[in-house]
């Protein structure tokens, strides 16, 4: 394998002042011999926690959120309930998530509501006899349209409730709460 000397960046640095770098002679495709190269020596398989799969469920609600795919949060949610902060029922699976959604949220040009949904500050209670498991985290919910700059719109708190299904890890309860907002005319057909 031929390698190539690159200069450090700074003088600075007197120590790396030289490293070497690889040189590929020709190009690979990323996915040839892929489950070979993971029972290599130094590629280890990634193990996921259940936290990380929970982390992963948020994050797939924020992107299809982001699209305007209100069909895949309903598929997303297919067997949760969604309630308010003080526990009413305002959509119970597939079918009436989605119809929340595209009641709710104003799509633009793009087929998009313009947002970026942010999930973090994930707090998980330890998991319930039943084997369920609570998350309390915090969204803010960012903006930006043609005539619109980016802004933040909207912040608060989500309380799921996780279970083990068909599949794995999915959806059972989802409460929704408001902290701070700013506008949201564009966003929702509502005014919360």
């Amino acid at each position: 394998m031929a390698e190539v000397a690159t200069p450090a960046r700074s003088a600075r640095w007197p120590i790396v002042s030289w490293f070497t770098v690889p040189a590929c002679s020709e190009p690979q495709p990323p996915f040839k011999d892929y489950a070979n190269r993971t029972r290599s020596s130094s590629v280890r398989a990634v193990q996921l926690t259940d936290g990380d799969r929970i982390r992963g469920l948020l994050a797939t609600y924020c992107r299809l959120i982001d699209a305007g795919d209100f069909a895949g949060v309903g598929a997303l949610m297919a067997h949760a309930v969604l309630k308010t902060e003080d526990g009413t029922v305002i959509a119970t699976g597939a079918d009436e998530v989605e119809r929340l959604y595209a009641g709710l949220v104003k799509l633009h040009d793009d087929g998009t509501p313009g947002t970026q949904h942010v999930v973090a500050n994930a707090i998980f209670d330890e998991p319930g006899v039943d084997g369920t498991v609570t998350v309390t985290s915090t969204y803010l919910v960012l903006q930006a349209l043609p005539d619109v700059p980016l802004q933040p719109i909207v912040t608060g708190t989500y309380v799921d409730r996780f279970e083990t299904g068909e599949g794995g890890l999915r959806f059972a309860e989802r409460r929704f709460g408001i902290g701070r907002s700013g506008r949201l005319e564009h966003h929702l057909t509502i005014t919360p």
